[in-house]
């Protein structure tokens, strides 16, 4: 008989919240005022082009593994640190414009304008949106006495210091991108259960397929 479950965790991304509107049309939103009208389409293959050319020369999520702490947050090394989220996701922004045929002179000019609308968009519900099933899932666990989490390569942006939210592990401060299995068994750790009696839940059947192969946490994917 499997163990009880103890602990559930959670993508972010597609799972809890999903946009309000696709990532392209809000971006040609946002570029409208200072570069003109661009292509949502452009804009969709430039975006994700930029954000693969990126990912792959210049991780955001390059630091090595810190030692988790009873908060749940971490002490990174200074040695091969992350580049800054922000400088990371202005030049992801810059080329996006450019790879959508934006003026150069335009995104030169605006860009420093441009880059915090967008910056706090996608860190409000102005950007992303709750799934209708979120809170009550999230309660009936709650009543069930198991724990939750979410797991998410997004960046520290997803937290508000300001609300009480459930333990979150997040890439750029760990300097751990999933699927790496180290980043659900800190998860585990700090939520004091053994891995098989964790499970994860996300979007991401490859990421979620790697796991169920590397550690004995559960994982549900869809």
């Amino acid at each position: 008989m499997p163990p009880r479950i103890k602990l559930v965790t959670f993508d972010a991304l597609h799972t809890l919240i999903t946009p309000r509107l696709p990532i392209a049309v809000q971006y040609a939103q946002t570029f409208e005022p200072y570069l003109g009208p661009l292509d949502p389409k452009l804009l969709n293959l430039s975006f994700k082009r930029a954000l693969k050319d990126l990912q792959k020369s210049k991780p955001l999520y390059a630091s090595p593994s810190p030692s988790p702490s009873p908060s749940g947050t971490s002490e990174p090394s200074s040695q091969n640190a992350s580049p800054d989220p922000t400088s990371w996701w202005t030049e992801i922004i810059r080329r996006t414009a450019l790879g959508a045929h934006a003026s150069p002179a335009l995104v030169s000019q605006h860009l420093q304008s441009i880059v915090p609308v967008l910056m706090k968009r996608f860190s409000s519900d102005e950007g992303y949106m709750l799934f209708d099933d979120v809170v009550p899932s999230l309660q009936e666990l709650k009543r069930m006495g198991v724990k939750t989490g979410i797991i998410t390569n997004a960046d520290s942006r997803i937290r508000d210091p300001e609300q009480e939210q459930p333990l979150i592990l997040v890439s750029e401060l760990l300097g751990i991108e999933k699927p790496s299995p180290r980043i659900f068994e800190l998860a585990c750790t700090l939520a004091g259960v053994k891995l098989e009696e964790g499970l994860h839940v996300g979007d991401e059947v490859d990421a979620c397929v790697y796991l169920s192969l590397i550690v004995p946490a559960r994982t549900l994917c869809g």
